[in-house]
């Protein structure tokens, strides 16, 4: 229902596909190929064994443009919804209705997807802020998680993190949103997109948020050990 809800947010509307890859079990740190030969590496395993779920961080990234300025994506109200879960799969639905060639970045993400027609709840996407906070060990500074990741992520012949630099998000600058410390803050989705780096900071000179920019690209996908509505 939830994601529902955020959809309709979107210009055009889909049928939501829910054709997860269940039944498997992981631990952190380990190393994962899928059926299209994209390899990642386990990011963050929840807690809840009723209802299990991974995030697979892709083991190569790449730069790239987050979209076109000038027009905001999701004209959804609520501060709120932006940092469920489901709002990345909600962004990358609103992104393939009004044509994935226009947003380089998810672009990138959803090329890992090949010959699947539909976006999934288990298909390669461009990441949310929430979705850098679980991979990052929920904790601010953690450079020790980050280096444990890069660890592997090199064993396993891939591109480490780079814990200083900006990394795309799929939200906006939507009001109210990600906020500093001390500083007033100003907000243009239209415009700008959230950029985090791996340690979960941002810089505060949001010119750098311009969606035209190019920042470094992170896919990442979901697989889940059992779903329940």
């Amino acid at each position: 229902m939830a994601t529902a809800l955020l959809l309709s947010a979107c210009k055009k509307k889909h049928n939501l596909f829910y054709s997860e890859d269940t039944g498997a079990e992981f631990n952190l740190y380990d190393y994962y190929i899928d059926n299209y030969g994209n390899e990642g590496i386990v990011a963050y395993a929840s807690p809840n064994d009723s209802n299990k779920y991974f995030i697979i961080l892709s083991l190569d990234e790449t730069e790239a443009q987050w979209g076109p300025t000038g027009m905001q994506v999701f004209n959804g109200s609520s501060p709120d919804n932006y940092t469920s879960s489901r709002f990345g799969l909600a962004m990358l639905y609103c992104m393939y209705s009004m044509g994935m060639e226009r947003f380089p970045a998810q672009q990138w993400c959803f090329s890992k997807n090949l010959d699947e027609a539909y976006p999934r709840a288990g298909s390669w996407r461009l990441p949310t802020l929430t979705d850098w906070w679980y991979i990052n060990g929920l904790t601010v500074y953690p450079d020790s998680n980050i280096a444990r990741l890069n660890i592997h992520i090199q064993n396993y012949g891939g591109t480490p993190l780079s814990p200083e630099s900006n990394y795309w998000c799929c939200e906006e600058d939507y009001e109210g949103y990600s906020e500093f410390v001390d500083l007033e803050s100003d907000f243009d989705p239209e415009n700008r997109a959230v950029i985090t780096t791996p340690r979960w900071t941002a810089s505060a000179d949001k010119d750098e948020w311009i969606k035209k920019n190019s920042h470094k690209v992170r896919a990442i996908k979901y697989i889940f050990r059992k779903f329940e509505e």
